[in-house]
This record gives structure tokens, C-alpha cells and sequence, in this order.
């Protein structure tokens, strides 16, 4: 549970490094939709994500609003 913690990226080396997470909640952060986060659209892990209708970019300018998923 990393929701609502002002986290603006999550990198997908720290997934890695939780062999036995399962699944995730992060929405209601601020995150910043560059390369960073662009492993989570790119099938790279079998993490679920929980409630990712409620995950928004903000940053940067041009998709801000737009959901990360």
C-alpha cells in the first residue's frame, strides 16, 4: 500500500527486488508518466496493480489527467 505517499515514480528495478510482492496499490500520487514508469504498460511484470483506474499522470504537461495504464 503506496498510495497517497507523494511518490512520483516507481522504478521497476525496486520491483524487482520483491520477488514476492503480488500486487501493488499507488494511485493518489503524483506520478510522472516518462521512462521511468513506462515499464508498467510494457508487460514487464505480473505485479496487480490495485485500483488502476485511479492512477493519473500529472507530470508531464501534456498528459496530465490521462490514466498511466
Amino acid at each position: 500500500m503506496l498510495n497517497s505517499n507523494a511518490l512520483s515514480a516507481l522504478y521497476h528495478g525496486t520491483i524487482e527486488s520483491l520477488p514476492n510482492l503480488k500486487e501493488i496499490s499507488i494511485h493518489s500520487n503524483p506520478i510522472r508518466c516518462d521512462c521511468v514508469i513506462r515499464w508498467i504498460n510494457m508487460n514487464k511484470t505480473n505485479i496487480r496493480f490495485m485500483e488502476p483506474d485511479s492512477l493519473f499522470c500529472v507530470d508531464p504537461p501534456e498528459f496530465q489527467g490521462q490514466n498511466v495504464r
